[in-house]
């Protein structure tokens, strides 16, 4: 016998939860970012940088930033392919590749697979996640789904902290004030990033707003339901809509980036005596 729900009741105010989760998306990133900038700053003032090692990392997070995209980028340069073009074919790709992971949860299920793989997939899932309220709220046999409410804020946060630990970098070793590097590096990034970094965090956008849909069918034990209602908005034409408006915001950071960042950059870098 097929299961069906009303599909509207399942969907219902899905673009109001996409765009609260994409709020606190931005709030984790601005958070991560704040605060490793801050124990950069802080160590930085108390000479403290190379003695805790955070430089190192801090440089290995400077050099894996072009690692993968710079070799691509200087090949399409050299071909006379337009900047623009360049930024935004490497950015799709990251779009279509993190789409394609959010249409991959309508597969899951936890009523298949084998004995043992649940009971690993159970084992884990207590030892990562036991201690947060997506984990305590979720019925025994469907606590695997709480990882929805935890996948989502990883990419942003990691970001976050990466780009604090870039801007360590170039405190440490700009002979300006860490403020003025700060500022300029907000100036370098900050124009497309509003836009770059929504865009690439519209699929984590719509995996929060899914797990809000079955949060009270999984904290229920309804397998049945949460496993369509998972299918019913995962489906292509349902991520259609927020891939092509992630898709927009490609191209206008990409225009931002290629034609205004760097004059931007350089404009604040001279009015506050930074060398650039």
């Amino acid at each position: 016998m097929s299961i069906s729900l009303p599909l509207p009741q399942m969907v219902h105010g899905i673009w109001r939860l996409r765009a609260r989760a994409l709020g606190r998306l931005w709030l984790a990133f601005a958070i991560a970012r704040v605060l490793t900038t801050g124990v950069v700053l802080l160590l930085a003032l108390a000479g403290g940088l190379q003695k805790t090692g955070l430089m190192t990392a801090s440089n290995a997070a400077t050099a894996s930033v072009g690692l993968l995209s710079e070799p691509l980028r200087t090949s399409f340069q050299a071909a006379g392919v337009p900047e623009f073009v360049i930024l935004l074919a490497v950015n799709t790709m990251a779009l279509v590749a993190l789409f394609f992971s959010v249409w991959l949860t309508r597969l899951a299920d936890p009523s298949k697979g084998t004995q043992r793989a649940r009971r690993i997939d159970e084992a884990l899932t207590r030892v990562l996640l036991g201690s947060l309220p997506a984990y305590k709220r979720a019925a025994p046999g469907l606590k695997g789904f709480s990882w929805l409410a935890v996948l989502p804020y990883l990419p942003p946060v990691l970001i976050g902290i990466q780009s604090g630990l870039v801007e360590a970098v170039a405190i440490e070793r700009s002979p300006a004030s860490p403020m003025a590097t700060v500022a300029v590096g907000l100036a370098l990034t900050l124009p497309h990033g509003i836009f770059e970094l929504s865009a690439l965090m519209l699929p984590g956008a719509c995996l929060a707003a899914l797990y809000r849909v079955v949060e009270p069918r999984v904290a229920a034990g309804d397998c049945p339901a949460v496993v369509v209602a998972m299918r019913a908005n995962t489906e292509p034409r349902r991520l259609l809509p927020p891939f092509l408006l992630g898709l927009l915001c490609l191209a206008v950071a990409a225009l931002v980036e290629a034609y205004f960042t760097l004059p931007m950059g350089r404009a604040v870098a001279q009015a506050l005596g930074v060398e650039f």
